[in-house]
């Protein structure tokens, strides 16, 4: 995994989510986050956001997952 990949994934885990990981092949072009809460989805995405990558909170819905545009 990359290094920028890892550094992601250290900043979710000390920003609150539960679970965290490459989803993909290892290229480290994605990360994902699971949190437990609104509030630690919050954090793992202002910290996310504040190292320089671009972050999405998703959300379960009735229809399925989905992006909340206004987050």
């Amino acid at each position: 995994e990359p290094e920028a990949a890892r550094k992601l994934l250290a900043l979710a885990r000390e920003n609150g989510a539960f679970f965290s990981k490459l989803p993909g092949a290892g290229g480290g072009d994605s990360v994902l986050a699971i949190c437990k809460s609104g509030r630690d989805a919050g954090r793992v995405k202002r910290a996310w956001e504040d190292s320089g990558a671009l972050a999405w909170e998703v959300m379960p819905a009735k229809a399925g997952v989905g992006l909340d545009e206004k987050a």
